[in-house]
């Protein structure tokens, strides 16, 4: 192929990918946000230049502290070297190590790979995102590099196990069991669309951390049960599912909106035993409950592989900020718990300020709350404890050893 062709679409590439970047860093909205409105008004882009601008750019959030200074062109080239998706795509479009040779030849190759290599997994976080993790320092290293690797899909099966595997085996897609007997772990993205399984509603795609907190709260039939942050309503829903939609789940968030999604959900699954409630409702209410599931707003930082943009918006205002919030939720909901019942605290953060401190907290000021052993339970419900990390208060999953986002989980029993 001609070189003349091999610069028109490297500049059609550079000229997109710059755009995105100058579109993401004026907007408030998240990344994937901004690439999916950028994608969306671009319908003249086909799958693997897709594939390829939004390669780079997720490249360049994630290593955005020493990339800021280079061209596009030399980010497109640190990004075709390092990104398996990036250069697959290229070299699907040009066969024969057509584009490589050019890559290599328009920038200063041999020194911007000398450059890269020279930098640590941790250089790529701001020091405020990592001197909150209590960690030491080779371990904050094993995981930082975890953090910075694309995030899996995961699978949390409902049922018929058979015909999703059946599935992925026949569109050739690998895949994994981890922790959870009943999640799957993608080897690549998929498009669902295309599967039975989706549209019959055999799986729901949920991060395998954040199912091992519906099933570590081991709802029972009949249980009173409140879900007081229910978000967009998959622990509400996986909940419900766990106790054979036969619990008494009260569902709120303060969001409005992320309400409504918990509602339309509920209904899609067709569970009767969950009743969304706004959440003047139920702070008016004098019900009390077997378990209380406070999944707290929190920083996010756990959650760095799906939104790398997170780390440069974290600052110890923001987690102070934070930790005042978690506790007066904490505090609101205390009445709430009955007596031998539980409260289920639960972050997707990495920071000891916002998960063992927090309890550390509300365990001074309500001092009828007690942490049960967490592990022990974690073997009774045949959950592998050597995928998990366990603080003082609670559990972690640590993305280095659990192959999942970054959560936090500690439960407490009042009295009894």
């Amino acid at each position: 192929m001609s070189i003349s062709h091999l610069e028109k679409k490297a500049t059609f590439w550079f000229s997109h990918i710059t755009e995105l970047i100058e579109l993401w860093s004026k907007s408030e909205f998240t990344a994937a946000s901004v690439k999916q409105r950028f994608m969306s008004g671009k319908r003249y882009l086909g799958s693997k230049d897709k594939k390829v601008v939004s390669g780079v750019f997720f490249f360049y959030l994630r290593h955005k502290i020493v990339l800021e200074s280079l061209t596009t062109e030399e980010i497109f080239f640190l990004a075709y070297l390092k990104e398996k998706d990036v250069n697959e795509s290229v070299n699907k479009i040009y066969k024969n190590n057509e584009f490589n040779s050019y890559i290599y030849e328009l920038v200063n190759s041999e020194k911007l790979e000398a450059d890269f290599a020279q930098y640590k997994e941790t250089d790529f976080f701001p020091g405020v995102f990592l001197k909150n993790i209590d960690l030491e320092e080779d371990r904050i290293l094993s995981l930082a590099k975890a953090l910075n690797q694309e995030a899996t899909t995961d699978l949390r099966i409902i049922t018929d196990r058979d015909l999703i595997e059946e599935e992925l085996k026949s569109f050739d897609i690998p895949y994994e069991y981890n922790i959870l007997k009943d999640c799957i772990k993608l080897g690549k993205n998929i498009n669902f669309n295309t599967y039975m399984s989706y549209k019959n509603g055999c799986f729901e795609v949920q991060d395998e951390g954040s199912q091992l907190i519906s099933i570590m709260l081991d709802p029972k039939p009949d249980e009173d049960i409140l879900d007081y942050c229910s978000g967009g309503g998959g622990k509400t829903i996986h909940i419900a599912e766990l106790a054979n939609d036969q619990a008494l789940i009260d569902a709120t968030d303060i969001n409005i909106k992320r309400l409504k999604e918990t509602e339309r959900r509920v209904s899609l699954h067709h569970l009767s035993s969950v009743l969304v409630l706004n959440i003047e409702d139920i702070d008016s209410d004098e019900k009390q409950y077997h378990k209380v599931l406070i999944d707290a707003p929190c920083s996010g930082s756990g959650t760095v592989r799906r939104a790398p943009e997170i780390r440069y918006t974290i600052t110890d205002e923001l987690i102070d900020s934070y930790t005042k919030l978690q506790l007066e939720i904490i505090a609101k909901c205390y009445d709430k718990i009955a007596e031998g019942g539980e409260l289920i605290y639960s972050t997707c953060s990495l920071f000891r300020n916002e998960n063992d401190r927090v309890i550390s907290n509300a365990i001074a000021q309500f001092p009828d709350l007690k942490p049960i052993d967490i592990k022990e339970r974690a073997i009774k419900l045949e959950i592998p404890t050597e995928a998990l990390y366990f603080t003082e208060y609670g559990l972690m999953t640590l993305t280095d050893k659990s192959k999942t986002d970054g959560f936090y989980l500690s439960i407490l029993q009042k009295g009894g």
